[in-house]
């Protein structure tokens, strides 16, 4: 039953995507539909590989406080721990098993969300590889952007219906010819008339009612709109690029920090770890606090580096990267 219902839901969230790209598609063009599908399908790998990296630490960390208990346990028995000591690390196992089955439901989320993308509609167990952060380009511009783009060729398109519209106020000129016999003697047919009859048709609107006008107004309107969404669009992604420039900036600094930091939280949480086993002066809700902490650090590591990759994407997306790329 379970096995259906993840078949059922993987189509499901396609057939959603399908309709939402097939509606941007007819919006905005095919190619900013490209880019939209190129950006989610890279966002839905970088969080699987996310929720992956958070379930193996906490799993990890399920199989070390299961060990921790044993030793209380054996502590407890021989006089070195209490009973509150035993009741504290089971709590801080209950705690972690809790974040640990959340963090499988979200593996599993993920895995669904990128299969629908990619086609794997029945798998809520897909493995993916976390591959490096990619550097920034010094180059990156937003004028390449499909929204952009498809907005600017709207706005000349209606630079062409505001003249269009302006020409029918002006007189047309129509010229018919027909060439051929043009009667039952081929020869004095072409020698009177060349061979052919001529004629011409003069018109001008005099009585329309104000209807060119309404179209010639209606024309401008138009233009002005699109010339104003085009310059609120710009402004709108300059600065959601210089956003994800400083969330991408931020995001390196922080993992910067967390790898010299974490070592340290380990070291700290093994020393204080066997000072509790040697009978030092210290708690075990101390030595808890700093497993918790070392833990957490890990864990905002996997968060920095998917918010960093995730800007990444939403850069080369921004700016039209994604779908140069793409076959």
């Amino acid at each position: 039953m379970a096995d259906y219902i993840v078949y059922d839901g993987g189509r499901r969230l396609a057939r959603e995507r399908a309709a939402q790209y097939a509606a941007q598609a007819d919006a905005i063009g095919v190619t900013a539909a490209r880019n939209q599908v190129t950006l989610d399908t890279s966002v839905a790998f970088f969080e699987l590989a996310h929720a992956h990296s958070a379930e193996k630490e906490l799993a990890a960390s399920q199989l070390r406080l299961e060990r921790y208990i044993t030793m209380v346990e054996y502590l407890r028995e021989t006089g070195h721990a209490t009973a509150n000591d035993m009741l504290k690390i089971r709590i801080s196992a209950s705690d972690n098993r809790l974040q640990l089955s959340a963090a499988r439901e979200a593996r599993r989320r993920a895995s669904l969300m990128l299969g629908s993308l990619i086609g794997t509609f029945d798998r809520s167990d897909l493995a993916v590889v976390e591959a490096p952060i990619p550097s920034l380009q010094p180059d990156m511009s937003i004028y390449r952007n499909p929204v952009l783009l498809a907005l600017g060729r709207q706005a000349q398109a209606s630079i062409q219906d505001i003249a269009a519209a302006t020409a029918e106020r002006y007189p047309t000129l129509q010229l018919a010819l027909a060439a051929g016999f043009l009667g039952k003697q081929p020869v004095s047919t072409l020698q009177r008339h060349g061979g052919a009859a001529y004629g011409g048709i003069i018109s001008m609107p005099l009585f329309d009612g104000g209807a060119i006008h309404a179209r010639i107004d209606q024309a401008r309107a138009r233009e002005r709109q699109l010339n104003a969404q085009l310059k609120q669009t710009k402004l709108e992604l300059s600065q959601q690029l210089d956003q994800l420039r400083s969330q991408y900036d931020e995001a390196q600094e922080a993992l910067t920090i967390l790898a010299d930091s974490i070592p340290l939280a380990e070291d700290n949480f093994e020393l204080a770890w066997a000072r509790f086993l040697g009978g030092g002066a210290i708690t075990l809700l101390e030595v808890l606090d700093n497993h918790r902490q070392a833990q957490n650090m890990h864990l905002s590591a996997f968060h920095q580096r998917l918010a960093a990759n995730r800007s990444v994407a939403e850069m080369r997306a921004l700016t039209g990267e994604a779908v140069r790329d793409t076959p």
